[in-house]
């Protein structure tokens, strides 16, 4: 009921408006004059009630790719809450979306064609020594946790 009337409110108000200066501002960007994340998420969602998705984008591409996620969340959770049931998760994963984006800027940055004989050899070390790092960390940690010492607790009835 709350969201649907800041939504009403933000539908007929527009915080961008000079009328309507009273929205409040970012506090990290009023003490050190930088965006943060959140910025321009209250205008980017008046773009997005009136339906221009691509203006909201340009406002806040964060909030804009989020906001589905956000939504089947919250969903999730008002369905679990009325039929007392678990929530079902969503799950990508995070190789799947790295991937995506790192093919997304390639061809947005023209960096020239993605030939696979030129790029896997480059990929391969790559990938190999980033598995290696992380095994090494691993098995570091692993190593460090059998070293440790183990104390023997006296209790109340024992003597040393």
């Amino acid at each position: 009921m709350g969201l649907a009337a800041v939504a009403i409110f933000l539908f007929f108000f527009n915080p961008a408006s000079p009328a309507n200066q009273w929205f409040p501002k970012c506090p990290f960007r009023l003490l050190t004059g930088w965006q943060c994340p959140g910025c321009g998420s209250t205008r980017a969602l008046y773009q997005l009630l009136h339906l221009h998705p691509l203006a909201a984008f340009k406002l806040n591409p964060l909030m804009v790719l989020t906001l589905p996620f956000i939504v089947y969340g919250f969903l999730g959770l008002t369905r679990s809450a009325v039929l007392g049931k678990p929530q079902r998760r969503l799950f990508i994963p995070p190789v799947y979306l790295w991937t995506w984006l790192a093919l997304r800027h390639w061809q947005h940055a023209s960096f020239g064609p993605l030939n696979p004989r030129t790029s896997l050899r480059i990929v391969i070390p790559g990938v190999l020594a980033a598995v290696l790092g992380v095994q090494v960390v691993l098995s570091s940690l692993f190593l460090s946790v059998l070293g440790m010492r183990v104390r023997k607790r006296s209790g109340p009835g024992d003597e040393e």
